[in-house]
């Protein structure tokens, strides 16, 4: 910076030049680009000084003049040259640009006024040699030129024709054009159109375009530059979008530039408005994209001020635009162009956007067009085409505006948004309704669409072409409730009841009409619920009805609506629902004791009127029924308490019958016995001897006197009556008085004149009495509850006069009705206390009834009904031998009626658990096995699968599941319980369509669990089994695995194989061995096959652990079998696709080691449960294979996370459960065992001959990943090497042949103990028992004598390859002893 002050103190010009001139060369010697520029910038500044000042006292030689000013042109063309600019030097770079264009002005302007400056005397040579060779050079930086022309014209912006910059800008751009060939595909890069556009901007048309000698008008010139170059540059650009997106469409903006600025310098807006046109239609022809063509638009209107703009406006506003626009919006609803490009480009044309100020760039005419294509078309998957909402959201835009819409046409684009909702409507739609200043247009489309929507409801409602089921009369719903709720919550001007009333929803007539049409209450259920859910409290839906009236109108209209809204008539039995009061109007709590009296009156009047209309009086009672319990909680609760918990010492003799409890914690499980002996030596505390007999066998026991129990059953049921505030009590009187006085005593006073659905309409009602609501005062003459009970002993007495006259048909019917008023809970809540609450005797019916089943066969519909009223009665029996024969009548029934149906399954289901209940294991026969058996077989063959619809109201039943699954579940779950296996044994003959039902969602878990059962079977088929016998499949396999074994090895194949079928189903073990030919599992994994697949596999390991503790070389021939299969590897590397282990180690939400959480959670029915259950149990049974497949299989990726699994998850499970099959065992003998979860150590201590041996076996943190180290402490007398067979022959069975700790213990101690006795060991593996059959040498060679296991020499011999004997070296030759 001090540069220029020293230098002009220096007097000698020729210093000051060369000065300037090693300063220049000097550049090179800096560090940085910063510190060049620097120099550059302060050179320029020195020369332009000295170039400038006035010297009319000392004038600069001339030459000095003209080399200070090529000084100067040296630095403008440093500037010019100069790359690779960062931000450190910027700066610097910015500075030495403002410079240079700075001075070029001032050069400009003293070339014409100041005679007296030095640059004066060289500007002919300066602009007319000099700087041209700069500015035409053909290697002149574009990009950095038009950065300083930038800088001109900042600084000068007034530039005359005069100006000597201009001529020389215009021949660059002439010569810049010339070069360009119309021919070639070559386009400008971005700062070739910066150049041109500043060259358009800088200089004027004459300069640019000169006039022919011809004559012609130089705007052909400019046409011709328009036409031939900027629009070929346009349709390259936009053609190469797809390919180039970036790069492509920024220089297809530039090119848009350019013609702007190329229109700007015509003058006649006739002219311009040609061009235009003309380059439009070409665009349109080359296909240019919406996106491009947007930002052309933008670029053309944007940036001037409001005259310019709208002069331009006036331009590019044409017919080819308005055509091509309605093409484009036409040809939207099926096009596959970018939605937002085609949004840009619509918002553009239609003015929406800032730049444009709301002015459109198209007609009136063409917006109006777009109304009436969204008009024209309204079909649902136009609507659901994204390019509708794109055209909805700007029409919406553009209705505040007066001049472009009109008022019919708003109306109309409101409709539209209005019926598709969504957020285009919650965002634009519902604001602009309440816009002030559009109050007429609101109120005239509120009109409109509340026309429409009951148009469209009364219409839907009386579509007879839909049926119940259809998924369209759904939809259609669903959508007529959205609409009404967009037009309910966007109306702020009406009440909420006018409102209702205006949709449509609040003619009486209408919903009265529905109450007995099934389709048209289906209908109306699914609007008004939908419509009522869509309101934010139960509090807003209550003042629908009533606000602060509560007339007789409203009550009525209010049921009648409940009435619609109420589930399917046609519900099962015991199906749970959620009343809707608890979502739609909040419940009892927002009812007063006034308003509640005239509902139950109104329902009461419209049970009566329903009499005659089965479905009708259906509907009625369920809806009743809903709204009696959520307005009043139940009267009656029941629970079972026990029988006889505590005795007395008198209580027993010898000789008497008791019942023996073996475990306290399950009371009913009880035990026949005989007191043989009472034990007086420690009186008072008494004990006894019993004698058991049990499937034959006889034992004697001694008890003491707290598990002894006189009656056979372990509870019986119990009711207890609710307290109520008296306020409450009163109401529930009245309620009850009301019921009981206009339908159940007229009804029930002469049954014989009645209707079949009359007389189960008061049986419900009597039930919601007795159950719900409550019968109150004394039971005297004229009470209530002794007219009730006169009535129901009247049905009784014609009901035994019907069985005497074997009136079946009618005694059918009375047993409907008994079981229904005593709370069986048809269409209402079951009860099981109402009939021992109320006292009522039905000693007599139960008599007629056992009686006639003595004699009789039973007949289906008869024997529903009998079904229906021993169940109603079974808690209230007191008699024991009085329940043993009603339940002998429950197994007969139940064996008799066809399950299949879902009444009558439901009915068998809930007579199979309550008979359960009731009874001990030593009652259980082949009936009770046949009739599980039933239940098995319908639920694999003829219960549905999916979830029944009833009618249930979106939103409000969440449960939806089939009509059989909770019955089910609890009858399972009964079951479940009992020692004897009754499932299992029930289970075998349906195990194939079992598995199949793995496969099925609804069925899968419970078919899991009858298999689970079926597993534990531990009889086996005593059939001797062959190679024939086995599945067509599994015998190709086993021929597959077979190839190139010797004929021992083949032999041991077959007879592990064939020791796996006959423990696990055949089926199942085609389905196992099928998985590793499934290729494209993995590649594509399916959740739903995955659980089935899991679940098999769980089932196959429960077959395996019931054979192994049947023998223990079972577990070989399963281990064998999941090798060959490769299901092993497949069931663990597919656990892994689904198992977090990283995080399963360090929490897990259930217990991951008990399969039965599977069957008692369904939250836990989930293939992330379930993977890490199927894994842990895999690696426990199959611990060598795991082992193996943790080695060779397992990804990379996992094998760190599912080491850690094994070690913090499973391994100490698995130590655990080691060491409790061991202190369970009863085979140990004298070898005592002792563990520990802490060290992982396990020792044994073996007396034998006097001799104690003891061994350690060493359990690593992570087995099965690790094997585990066998450590025999010597003892004298005992040689080395018999220790280290022992040794070897514990790690072989554990790390080797998968099996556990007590198998390999008790192997040690047989062949310890054969040892003792004067076995030779086999001389191939040193042990005298082999590891794989435990049996003894069983082949001698002839020559040297020695005993080998015959596995062991097979090996050998085809390990060797020969045939040789191993001690004596001879051919072998040998005899198996």
């Amino acid at each position: 910076p001090t540069i220029l002050p020293l230098l002009v103190l220096i007097e000698k010009e020729n210093l000051v030049l060369a000065a300037l001139r090693n300063m220049l060369v000097g550049r090179s010697a800096t560090i940085g680009l910063a510190d060049n520029l620097l120099i550059t910038c302060f050179a320029a500044e020195t020369c332009s000084f000295f170039l400038l000042r006035n010297e009319e006292k000392n004038p600069m030689e001339s030459t000095v003049c003209t080399s200070m000013a090529e000084c100067w042109l040296d630095c403008a063309k440093s500037y010019l040259s100069t790359s690779g600019v960062t931000s450190i030097s910027r700066s610097s770079d910015e500075k030495l640009k403002n410079i240079i264009g700075k001075i070029l002005c001032r050069f400009d302007e003293v070339s014409d006024e100041n005679e007296n400056c030095a640059f004066y005397r060289v500007k002919n040579w300066f602009w007319s040699k000099e700087l041209p060779i700069i500015i035409l050079s053909d290697s002149l930086n574009y990009r950095r030129f038009n950065k300083i022309m930038k800088e001109v014209s900042e600084n000068q912006r007034n530039v005359t024709p005069s100006s000597n910059l201009m001529p020389l800008i215009s021949q660059k751009f002439r010569s810049f054009v010339a070069d360009l060939n119309p021919s070639s595909d070559y386009t400008p890069q971005e700062s070739e159109y910066e150049f041109m556009k500043t060259c358009l901007e800088f200089c004027h048309i004459e300069n640019l375009f000169p006039t022919p000698n011809d004559g012609n008008s130089s705007n052909m010139n400019l046409d011709s530059f328009i036409m031939n170059n900027i629009l070929r540059w346009l349709v390259i650009h936009s053609q190469s979008v797809n390919c180039f997106s970036n790069e492509n469409s920024n220089l297809a903006v530039h090119s848009f530039s350019l013609l702007s600025a190329s229109l700007d310098i015509t003058r006649s807006p006739h002219r311009q408005q040609a061009l235009w046109r003309a380059v439009l239609v070409e665009l349109i022809k080359s296909d240019c994209p919406l996106g491009i063509l947007a930002k052309g638009l933008l670029i053309m209107c944007g940036r001037k001020n409001e005259g310019q703009k709208m002069s331009i406006i006036s331009v590019v506003m044409c017919d080819t635009l308005d055509d091509f626009l309605a093409r484009v919006v036409a040809d939207a609803l099926t096009s596959s162009e970018s939605m937002s490009n085609f949004e840009n480009f619509l918002r553009v044309c239609s003015g929406q956007n800032k730049v444009l100020g709301g002015s459109p760039l198209v007609s009136k005419k063409s917006i109006s067009g777009w109304v009436e294509l969204l008009s024209s078309n309204k079909k649902e998957e136009v609507y659901n085409n994204a390019s509708v909402i794109v055209i909805l959201r700007t029409l919406l835009d553009m209705i505040s505006d007066d001049n472009i819409l009109s008022h019919e046409e708003k109306i109309k684009v409101l409709m539209i948004a209005w019926e598709i909702g969504g957020q285009t409507w919650s965002e634009s739609g519902s604001r602009i309704i309440n816009r002030k200043g559009l109050e007429k247009l609101n109120n005239d489309f509120f009109f409109v669409a509340a026309s429409e929507l009951q148009t469209s409801l009364i219409s839907l409602i009386d579509d007879r072409s839909l049926d119940l089921n259809n998924f369209d009369l759904h939809q259609r719903s669903c959508a007529w409730s959205n609409r009404a709720l967009r037009w309910y919550n966007s109306n702020v001007s009406l009440s909420s009841f006018d409102k209702f009333n205006k949709i449509g929803l609040g003619d009486i007539d209408m919903w009265q009409k529905a109450t007995s049409d099934l389709v048209k209450s289906k209908t109306l259920r699914w609007c008004t619920s939908n419509f009522l859910l869509g309101l934010e409290t139960e509090s807003e839906r209550f003042l629908l009805f009533f606000g602060d009236e509560e007339n007789e109108n409203r009550v009525q209209l209010f049921i009648s609506l409940l009435l619609a809204i109420s589930h399917n008539p046609r519900r099962k039995r015991n199906e749970v629902y959620h009343s809707p009061f608890v979502y739609l109007f909040g419940g009892c709590k927002m009812f007063s004791s006034d308003l509640l009296k005239k509902c139950i009156g109104q329902y009461i009047q419209t049970l009566k009127e329903s009499f005659g209309n089965s479905l009708s009086s259906r509907k009625a009672i369920s809806s009743f029924s809903d709204f009696v319990c959520e307005m009043f909680p139940a009267y009656l609760s029941s629970y079972y308490c026990s029988v006889q918990q505590h005795t007395n010492l008198t209580d027993f003799k010898k000789g008497d019958i008791v019942w023996y409890v073996p475990n306290l914690d399950q009371e009913g499980l009880r035990k026949k016995a005989t007191i043989v002996k009472i034990h007086e030596d420690d009186f008072p505390r008494l004990y006894y001897t019993l004698r058991i007999e049990s499937n034959g066998i006889v034992q004697e026991r001694q008890t003491v006197s707290k598990r002894l129990r006189k009656s056979e059953f372990s509870s019986k049921l119990s009711a207890d009556v609710h307290t109520f505030q008296m306020e409450d009590q009163l109401l529930r009187e009245i309620v009850s008085t009301s019921i009981l006085k206009e339908i159940v005593t007229p009804v029930f006073s002469c049954p014989e004149l009645k209707e079949i659905n009359e007389l189960e309409i008061a049986a419900e009602c009597c039930n919601l009495v007795l159950s719900q609501i409550g019968v109150f005062g004394k039971g005297g003459i004229g009470t209530q509850r002794y007219a009730l009970l006169q009535a129901l002993s009247k049905l009784q007495n014609q009901l035994i006069a019907c069985l005497d006259a074997s009136k079946l048909d009618t005694a059918a019917l009375y047993l409907r009705v008994l079981s229904l008023s005593l709370g069986y809970g048809g269409l209402t809540p079951e009860s099981k206390s109402s009939a021992l609450y109320l006292n009522f005797d039905a000693e007599a019916s139960l008599a007629s009834l056992i009686s006639y089943y003595d004699n009789s066969e039973p007949v289906n519909l008869f024997d529903e009904c009998s079904l229906m009223w021993i169940l109603v009665l079974m808690g209230s029996i007191e008699k024991e031998s009085l329940q043993k024969a009603v339940l002998h009548v429950i197994i007969k029934v139940v064996n008799q009626l066809p399950c299949e149906s879902d009444t009558v399954g439901l009915l068998v289901l809930r007579g199979m658990k309550n008979m359960y209940l009731c009874r001990n294991n030593e009652h259980l026969n082949g009936s009770d096995i046949k009739a599980v058996s039933k239940i098995v077989n319908a639920f694999t063959k003829t219960w549905e699968t999916e979830p029944d619809d009833n009618g249930n109201i979106s939103g409000l039943n969440t449960d939806s599941k089939p009509w059989w699954w909770k019955p089910l579940d609890s009858f399972l779950s009964c079951c479940s319980h009992m020692e004897t296996n009754v499932l299992g044994t029930a289970c075998q003959e349906n195990i194939p369509h079992l598995l199949s039902s793995l496969n099925i969602q609804s069925k899968r878990w419970f078919a899991f669990r009858l298999l689970s059962h079926a597993a534990k079977i531990e009889h086996p088929s005593q059939v001797q089994v062959d190679v024939e016998m086995l599945e067509e499949e599994t015998r190709r396999r086993l021929l597959h695995w077979q190839k190139n074994m010797i004929d021992e090895e083949v032999e041991e194949l077959e007879d592990e194989v064939l020791t796996v079928f006959e423990w696990v189903p055949p089926k199942l073990m085609v389905e196992i061995e099928s998985w590793i030919d499934d290729q494209s599992y993995f590649d594509n994994l399916a959740e739903e096959t995955t659980l089935a697949r899991m679940l098999c596999w769980l089932i196959f390991l429960e077959y395996l652990e019931t054979a192994a503790k049947k023998d223990v070389l079972n577990r070989i021939s399963f281990s064998s079998y999941g090798n060959k299969t490769g299901a092993v590897f497949f069931m663990l590397s597919s656990c892994l696709m689904f198992l977090d282990a990283e995080k399963s180690k360090k929490t897990c939400e259930y217990d991951i080691f008990k399969s039965g959480d599977i069957l008692e959670h369904q939250e836990y029915a989930c293939v992330k449960y379930l993977a890490m259950t199927v894994l842990f149990h895999t690696i426990e049974v199959f611990p060598a294979l795991s082992r193996i497949w943790w080695e060779e299989d397992c990804p990379k990726s996992f094998l760190s996370s599912v080491s850690n699994f094994v070690q913090s998850k499973v391994a100490p499970e698995t130590l655990k459960r080691e060491l409790q099959r061991i202190r369970d065992a009863a085979t140990l003998g004298e070898m005592n065992v002792q563990g520990s979860l802490k060290s992982r150590e396990i020792t044994a201590t073996y007396l034998q001959d006097e001799c104690t041996l003891s061994i350690a076996i060493q359990i690593p943190a992570n087995f099965p990943f690790r094997s585990v180290d066998v450590d025999g402490k010597k003892v004298l007398g005992v040689p080395e090497s018999r220790f280290k067979r022992w040794s070897l022959q514990i790690r072989q069975i554990i790390n080797n042949q998968d099996g556990t700790l007590l198998d390999a213990l008790l192997l040690w101690k047989r062949n310890v103990e054969k040892e003792f006795e004067g076995v030779e060991p086999c001389p191939v593996c040193y042990s005298v028992l082999s590891v794989k059959t435990h049996d003894l040498p069983n082949l001698e060679c002839r020559t040297c004598k020695h005993r080998f296991h015959s596995s062991c020499l097979y090996k050998w011999f085809a390990s060797s390859g020969k045939s040789q004997c191993v001690m004596c070296q001879q051919p072998w030759s040998g005899t198996r002893v």
